[in-house]
């Protein structure tokens, strides 16, 4: 995970947490701004997290049937991992498609009970979400298909999608979608998937409503309607509770915070959450806001709640003894590896439609390393043209040294559809 450009609030944290004396390990692919701050620095080949989270879990544990992963340059961070009084572990995708991620949220969880890090504050896992949400619909059950996307949506007669563009992220779902799938589709805008949907539900966005959302460490907070409704959008949830109606189906909530005491009851972890707790403030410290100006500056007052963090999903006394997946072994192809990264103003169609923030958008262009453009003979800022998932692309192309030998790297949300890491062959070169 880059944190500085997906999570760059975690990414300031973590930089002050080594100002006051915490060790830091930075383990990716390519070079991050945050490794200026680490105690060790691991760089691994694009595809082989796995593998090196495994060595961290052999170097600690010296279970044999790991002895393939064993690596002498981890010894070192492995070990001050290990002896760690307290040890948090957080974890990304890039580079992984997500039996690679699923496979590196065990390794990294298992390195966490082994070294005794499993239920205490201060302690723990923490997901690299793509979006603020994300953490919250996997808590009440929301999780991707066993199967993949692709194969699911071939066998389904009816898909009913919100919240989401899938033709957008992957041009080769249109055929899927369009042959014979019954399309719902529950958005804000007009997207590509949309357009080609049998039924639009318009959707309102999140600063037209209430509820709360989950953060990656458990924070569960409430947030509130700032403008009003825009037409006659609805709420999702009012959204899925008219058409549960319609099918038959009693939902009986009257209210988002309805939504809220129902998934308190359901899911363990969020017992006794409410919209009234979530919205309980104290004094904090340092002060922020009030009318003081010199201690306050230019914050408000929060009079909307602090939210609650949510206890963790095991405690120290239980058994925490959790499996591993050994990564996949894929075959070396040519060319290059097409891989897609995320870049801090590069979160979708939302942004895309800001003029004010239109200046400082990512760029769709293709970054390769230079020693590698100049064996295939491309300069800085050439267009090329390349082949992936049986479409073709063309691209301008910038040099820069951080990108990592046989790898392109793309922006992963301006346009050009990829969304795993993908092995390419570029064609042509003007």
């Amino acid at each position: 995970s880059d944190l500085h450009e997906q999570a760059p609030i975690w990414w300031l944290r973590l930089k002050q947490a080594t100002e006051r004396g915490a060790q830091l390990i930075v383990a990716n692919a390519r070079p991050t701004s945050l490794e200026k701050y680490a105690a060790h620095t691991i760089r691994y080949p694009y595809k082989r997290a796995v593998h090196t989270a495994l060595g961290f879990l052999q170097a600690v544990s010296e279970r044999a049937d790991l002895s393939q992963f064993k690596d002498k340059s981890l010894q070192k961070a492995a070990r001050l991992f290990a002896k760690a009084e307290n040890a948090i572990i957080f974890y990304g995708g890039e580079g992984l498609d997500h039996t690679g991620s699923k496979a590196l949220a065990q390794a990294c969880a298992s390195l966490l009970s082994i070294t005794g890090h499993v239920g205490r504050a201060n302690n723990g896992l923490i997901a690299v979400w793509p979006r603020a949400n994300s953490q919250g619909a996997w808590d009440v059950g929301l999780r991707p298909s066993p199967s993949g996307l692709v194969k699911t949506l071939e066998q389904a007669s009816t898909a009913y999608v919100m919240g989401a563009d899938p033709v957008a992220d992957d041009a080769s779902l249109e055929g899927i979608l369009g042959e014979n799938t019954f399309l719902i589709v529950q958005e804000l805008f007009l997207t590509p998937t949309a357009k080609m949907a049998d039924v639009v539900f318009p959707a309102r966005s999140f600063i037209e409503r209430e509820g709360t959302f989950t953060s990656g460490e458990h924070r569960v907070q409430r947030f509130y309607p700032a403008v009003l409704p825009i037409g006659e959008t609805k709420s999702d949830w009012r959204i899925v509770v008219s058409l549960a109606k319609a099918m038959g189906i009693e939902m009986d909530y009257p209210s988002a915070a309805a939504v809220m005491l129902d998934v308190a009851e359901s899911v363990a972890e969020y017992k006794g959450l409410s919209y009234q707790a979530l919205s309980e403030v104290e004094p904090q410290w340092p002060h922020v806001g009030d009318r003081s100006l010199p201690f306050g500056g230019t914050a408000f007052e929060n009079t909307q709640g602090l939210g609650i963090q949510i206890g963790p999903t095991m405690m120290p006394d239980e058994p925490s003894e959790i499996a591993w997946t050994m990564p996949v072994e894929e075959p070396e192809e040519e060319g290059l590896l097409l891989v897609p990264i995320t870049h801090l103003y590069d979160p979708g169609i939302t942004v895309r439609a800001s003029k004010v923030l239109h200046a400082r958008l990512a760029k769709l262009q293709l970054e390769l390393n230079p020693k590698d453009a100049s064996r295939l003979g491309v300069g800085d800022g050439a267009q090329v043209e390349f082949r992936v998932d049986g479409r073709s692309v063309r691209l301008l192309t910038r040099l820069v040294e951080s990108v990592p030998e046989g790898t392109a790297l793309v922006p992963r949300s301006l346009g050009a559809q990829v969304v795993r890491p993908t092995p390419i062959q570029i064609t042509s070169v003007e």
